[in-house]
Order: C-alpha cells, then structure tokens, then sequence
C-alpha cells in the first residue's frame, strides 16, 4: 500500500464532562461528546474539522457535559466514500441506515 493513500481513523466514543464535576463517590464521571483523529497521506491536514461548542455552562449538554456538534457516523461515511468511492445514497440507507450526509468535510486531498 502506498503511504499518500493510507487513511487512519482513531475514535474515543467519550470524554469526561466538560466541567470535571464529581459524582457523589467524588470521582469524575463520563459524560457525553469524543474525540475523532482522522490522519493519514490521503488526507487533507493541519487543520481541525469540526465545530467547537465552548465549556461556558449554557454550552454545555444538561449543563455538564461537552455538547456533541457532529455525527461519528458521518465521518465515517464521508472516510469510506473517498476510499472506495461509493454513492452517497447507498452509504445513507444501507452502510449507515437513518444518517444523512451533510456537505462534504474535505478531508481527502
């Protein structure tokens, strides 16, 4: 396999909450929201792809935890489309049933 069209997709499926508050053991509970590192020489870098929602306490999911901005398994799709080239629809209704794609991120060079 050539490097400049290798594709790496590392996900976190959580995080702790954006404020750290303790729960009544007085640990730090798992909240909503995750990470997503999309790398490799297929891929358009330096740069962050997504929507930063902020800690301030009205941006926060319950008032907790980090808002989700985005859909895992968009990015997903979209990854999956540029490597195999497959059709939009078919990755809606079949690879991912329910999602819909939004505008492409840009991600492949």
């Amino acid at each position: 396999m050539r490097l400049e069209a290798n594709t790496e997709l590392d996900h976190a499926d959580h995080d702790k909450t954006g404020c750290l508050r303790e729960n009544g053991t007085g640990e730090a509970v798992y909240g909503t929201g995750g990470t997503m590192v999309v790398a490799g020489g297929a891929i358009r870098g330096g740069r962050v792809y997504g929507r930063w929602p902020g800690l301030e306490e009205t941006a926060l999911y319950n008032c907790r935890d980090l808002m989700a901005t985005g859909d895992v398994r968009e990015v997903c799709a979209w990854i999956m489309r540029g490597i195999t080239e497959a059709g939009l629809s078919g990755l809606e209704t079949e690879g991912f049933p329910g999602m819909q794609m939004a505008q492409d991120p840009g991600f492949f060079r």
